[in-house]
């Protein structure tokens, strides 16, 4: 299937990366090269775990989970995205603050509801 292509390129990319990096001390040196390999090890693990369970549920979550991160995986190779990337996890801290406002501001209206009605 798609799956095992995409398997088969992604692993020819760390394999080619190792060898132009010279070595496997070069390649990890690079956290995205260490996720890169993560979400390739991961991939190879998910679609043994697959073949040899006939595909359970739990295998099922692991392999959508690690289809998620090749999108992560993809981030590496354009500037643009990587800086909206950057960018939103910089500002996740703010948008968490607004959203407990948010829910502390909707706690006292309920309360305030409740108690009048």
């Amino acid at each position: 299937s798609i799956d095992y292509f995409f398997l088969a390129c992604y692993i020819a990319e760390m394999v080619v990366k190792i060898i132009a990096y010279g070595g496997l001390s070069n390649y990890f040196k690079n956290r995205w090269n260490s996720f890169d390999a993560f979400v390739v090890f991961g991939s190879m693990a998910a679609v043994i775990l697959k073949s040899q369970s006939g595909g359970s549920v739990a295998t099922v979550g692991v392999v959508r989970m690690l289809r998620v991160a090749r999108v992560f995986k993809l981030m590496n190779a354009t500037t643009g995205v990587k800086f909206l990337f950057r960018t939103l996890m910089i500002s996740i801290p703010a948008i968490f603050n607004i959203f407990v406002l948010s829910l502390m501001l909707m706690l006292i209206y309920t309360v305030f509801g409740k108690s009048m009605f």
